[in-house]
């Protein structure tokens, strides 16, 4: 499996994390193997994971692109941060294309889908 599949699995997990008790009611809208449905250790253990997955990429790929921030006395903070800066992305769906035709015949190498989530 391409490692971003993996990553975006994570992050659709925690997401979903954040309304535990809805997915813990309807096991049949969550592609993944009923990760809610492990006892709250497994879950724990399972989102501990996720969390540290996610934090290893951030940090080996650390993006550093720019982000301006500017003095606003409005803003809680004093400041506000533009986030409308100009990214080079990598072509998402070259990755997918590439993954499927490339992948384990039979298996599901791609299982972070955003029209399933």
């Amino acid at each position: 499996m391409i490692d971003v599949f993996h990553q975006l699995h994570c992050l659709n997990l925690l997401r979903q994390a954040t309304w535990l008790p809805y997915y813990r009611t309807h096991t049949h809208i969550v592609r993944t193997p009923a990760p809610f449905s492990d006892s709250d250790v497994g879950i724990r253990l399972h989102l501990d994971h996720c969390i540290e997955t996610l934090r290893l990429t951030l940090m080996c790929h650390g993006d550093t692109t720019p982000s301006l921030m500017m003095e606003d006395p409005e803003s809680p903070l004093g400041v506000s941060t533009d986030f409308s800066s100009h990214r080079m992305c990598r072509n998402f769906e070259g990755i997918r294309e590439w993954t499927r035709e490339n992948q384990i015949v039979g298996t599901k190498a791609m299982e972070w889908e955003p029209e399933k989530n």
